[in-house]
């Protein structure tokens, strides 16, 4: 359930994220910073795998609770 809650508010927010950076930007450069923005986002998604799975290589799999629980504490 918590699974399907996070992905809810993740699924809202990015929308609703990047209408307010479509919103702050000047028409010409918007392409651009828009293109910017999704680049980050995916990149984001990729070095948080790849950090994940490394800690969980390296440390075992009950490192990764702690490690995930300490960056969504940072995060909130």
């Amino acid at each position: 359930m918590l699974y399907f809650i996070w992905g809810a508010l993740l699924g809202g927010t990015t929308p609703a994220l990047l209408s307010l950076i479509s919103a702050a930007t000047q028409k010409r450069p918007q392409g651009s910073v828009l293109g910017l923005a999704q680049s980050c986002q995916q990149g984001a998604s990729v070095v948080g795998t790849v950090a994940g799975v490394a800690v969980t290589q390296f440390f075992g799999l009950e490192a990764a609770f702690p490690l995930v629980s300490t960056l969504y504490a940072l995060y909130c």
